[in-house]
């Protein structure tokens, strides 16, 4: 392949530089050939793609999205949502048991009370809250996975409303997993979760801009869809309780 062409992804056809669609299947192909490290992890190793991939997305997440690839499987995406999770939800754990504060524990100790008849001694709420925060670590590839796989289907949902050409799940899941890199920002206490939230948008409007050649405001508001239909989903869902209440 010369270096004016660029490979589709999905049936591996060669096309010319620049050119938005595959002719062959029809598939959004990249900007910049090659595919992001990530894609390349056989090639790099998987710490080294991972290092530089979180790396290149925090930096410079416009010219990752442009290079993204795309495939057929599943695998990289949930692969890289479940070490994105382990880790996040491991840092949350430290800094959760390091940093919380006594009205919390408090908190938990009352709600505790109305599962017990006898008090519970202080040392026993505290082993019982750090398995707690254990288990959420223990369970993270679970949640991750179930939350990409949702993400990603809403957002695709989205997008074919919008009528975006050469639309392919697969393509959605791994640049929704990529956007994801923002969940490591909880490694600031107290702001990073806030932060996390912040950045996973804008990192997902960037990737939808330039992988899928739409407007920003197009695509902040395909980013946009997973919360927004959550929230309508849960003051539905909260609506039709008070109603039968």
């Amino acid at each position: 392949m010369s270096e004016d062409q660029v490979a589709c992804g999905y049936c591996g056809t060669d096309s010319r530089a620049g050119q938005h669609l595959c002719p062959v299947c029809g598939v959004a192909l990249p900007l910049v050939d090659g595919g992001t490290d990530w894609e390349r992890r056989r090639e790099l190793g998987l710490a080294s793609a991972f290092i530089r991939t979180v790396g290149g997305v925090f930096r410079s997440p416009s010219t990752v999205f442009a290079s993204l690839r795309g495939g057929v499987s599943h695998l990289g995406a949930v692969l890289l949502a479940v070490i994105l999770g382990f880790f996040s939800s491991l840092i949350q754990a430290i800094w959760t048991m390091a940093l919380v504060p006594g009205e919390t524990k408090a908190a938990f100790a009352e709600l505790l009370k109305n599962f017990t008849v006898e008090p519970i001694p202080q040392a026993a709420l505290d082993d019982i809250f750090r398995v707690i925060m254990l288990g959420q670590v223990a369970l993270s590839p679970i949640f991750s996975i179930l939350a990409l796989y949702l993400e990603a289907g809403l957002i695709w949902l989205a997008l074919s409303i919008a009528r975006v050409q050469g639309l392919r799940f697969s393509m959605v899941l791994l640049l929704v997993a990529l956007s994801e890199i923002s969940v490591l920002a909880v490694v600031i206490p107290q702001i990073g979760g806030m932060l996390a939230m912040v950045l996973g948008v804008v990192f997902l409007t960037t990737g939808l801009g330039v992988r899928f050649r739409m407007t920003m405001g197009k695509a902040l508001a395909c980013a946009l869809a997973p919360p927004v239909v959550l929230m309508l989903l849960f003051v539905l869902g909260t609506g039709a309780l008070s109603a039968i209440g």
